[in-house]
C-alpha cells in the first residue's frame, strides 16, 4: 500500500506530500519509489534527507543511489553537488572511466544543478 501511495503522491506533485514521504527513506520501505516521488515533487525540503540517504555508508543498492541522484538533479539544489560528486567518484573505475548508469545519472544531476545556477 505504501508503495502505491508514494507513487501516487509523486505523480500528483503536491509539496504537502514531502513531509509524509521523508520518513519512508528507511530500510523496510519502498525506498526507490519514495525517492522517485520526492524527485517528482521537486521540493527543496527533500534535499537534506536525500543527501543523508546517499551519505549512509550501508547503502549497497545502485538503483536506489541512481534514483537519488536523479531526484537531486530534478530538485536542482546546490547543496547536492558534494554528495553527487562523491557518488560519481564511488562508481568510477579509478582510471577516470565512467562505466555505470550511476555515473551517468550523477553527472546529469550535476549538470542540471549547474545549469540552474547559471
Amino acid at each position: 500500500m505504501r508503495r502505491w501511495a508514494a507513487e501516487a503522491l509523486g505523480k500528483i506533485g503536491d509539496p504537502r506530500a514531502v513531509e509524509p514521504l521523508i520518513p519512508l527513506l528507511k530500510p523496510g520501505n519502498y525506498i526507490e519509489t519514495t525517492i522517485i516521488a520526492l524527485g517528482e515533487i521537486g521540493d527543496r525540503r527533500a534535499v537534506m534527507p536525500l543527501i543523508e540517504y546517499l551519505n549512509n555508508s550501508t547503502i549497497n543498492d545502485s538503483e536506489e543511489e541512481e534514483a537519488a541522484a536523479r531526484a537531486l538533479g530534478k530538485i536542482g539544489d546546490p547543496r547536492a553537488v558534494k554528495p553527487l560528486t562523491a557518488l560519481f567518484n564511488k562508481y568510477t573505475d579509478g582510471r577516470g572511466g565512467h562505466e555505470t548508469p550511476v555515473n551517468y545519472t550523477a553527472q546529469d544531476a550535476l549538470n542540471a544543478i549547474k545549469e540552474r545556477g547559471s
